[in-house]
């Protein structure tokens, strides 16, 4: 079983980004995504905004939150022109993930009754490296986000080569993605029991370094997750509790998309080693003496350097627009440099 289909793992997952150390940035990157798409949106009047690894939706729903604050505060608008052009504003939110119990997750979230006048969400079910064509997704897309390190969680240059090509066709021309990634260091885990937010335990058990054939390097890691009292709902829906059990209807295939809810998340990152291998992770779930959960997993994560990353781009007919430290200040450069937060472009 994909543990992230295990009932209780999205709570767990909520957990681990919301205790996130300071210099992962957490909603930093938001601001950032935000700061993209409301440049579309000044210069068009609409977008549409991919977000891949979408998780429990923590990135859709930052952008849905900037927008409704955009429309219900006048007072921070230039003058009335701009605002009537906001008010027309229109944005559909597609996130893409490999987890259907996560993807239910981010729609309970937040449903299609909270969402902002001229907003609208789909959840699409699949893999980054085997991403279905520009037409099931509703493309092409004005703003593409592959965030929180996720990009690692391809584990041969192949399934990096597919994916960026992907990106590519699905990228509307004169338009930008974002690909952060993380130093090598922060893919090892850590020896020892790790306190995460809400209760949660997280204890690696085994690590080994991986060569691949292609070159590159992978790190696989086993880890104990656990908390002391059984995982209640995900933030979101008040009746959330019930679909953990139960797990509510799905989509069938990787081109069956989702309406309604709106959230957008990523595959985060705790300390070191925390971000999540999508497609490569693998665990089981069991109910501890006193009602206590536990759950082992597996994750892997591919180490990619930003050198090594720019020559993925170019032979996908990919360009570097820009290339951040962070995502919280105004350093950036666009030559080679130790940025690892990429704006990127068609060629």
């Amino acid at each position: 079983m994909d543990s992230y289909d295990v009932p209780g793992f999205a709570t767990f997952y909520d957990a681990m980004v919301e205790g996130l150390p300071e210099e992962y940035e957490a909603g930093k990157d938001v601001d950032f995504f935000w700061a993209q798409l409301q440049r579309v949106l000044e210069a068009q009047g609409t977008a549409r905004v991919l977000d891949l690894c979408t998780g429990t939706g923590r990135v859709v729903e930052g952008l849905v939150r900037h927008l409704a604050l955009r429309r219900s505060s006048p007072s921070d608008v230039a003058s009335p022109p701009v605002l009537q052009e906001q008010q027309g504003w229109t944005v559909a939110l597609t996130g893409v993930d490999n987890s259907e119990h996560m993807l239910q997750v981010a729609q309970d979230k937040l449903q299609l009754s909270t969402l902002p006048a001229g907003v609208s969400c789909s959840w699409l079910c699949s893999d980054i490296a085997n991403l279905p064509p520009q037409e099931d997704l509703g493309g092409p897309f004005d703003l593409i986000i592959l965030s929180a390190g996720s990009f690692h969680h391809l584990l041969t240059k192949q399934e990096q080569l597919s994916c960026l090509t992907a990106i590519k066709h699905l990228l509307a021309d004169h338009q930008a993605a974002v690909i952060n990634l993380m130093p090598s260091s922060d893919l090892q885990a850590q020896p020892g029991t790790v306190m995460l937010a809400g209760g949660y335990c997280r204890e690696c058990i085994d690590q080994e370094r991986e060569e691949q054939p292609d070159g590159g390097v992978v790190w696989r890691q086993q880890f104990m997750l656990s908390l002391d009292t059984p995982p209640i709902a995900s933030q979101g829906s008040a009746q959330r509790g019930e679909h953990e059990e139960e797990q509510a209807p799905r989509a069938s295939s990787s081109a069956s998309a989702r309406q309604g809810g709106q959230e957008h998340g990523e595959r985060g990152k705790e300390g070191q080693a925390m971000s999540q291998a999508a497609g490569d992770t693998q665990g089981t779930v069991e109910e501890a003496a006193g009602g206590a959960w536990e759950q082992e997993e597996g994750w892997a994560l591919r180490e990619v350097e930003p050198d090594e990353f720019r020559r993925l781009l170019e032979a996908c007919g990919l360009r570097v627009v820009e290339q951040r430290v962070a995502f919280g200040n105004a350093l950036s450069n666009k030559s080679e440099g130790p940025g690892r937060i990429f704006l990127i472009a068609k060629t």
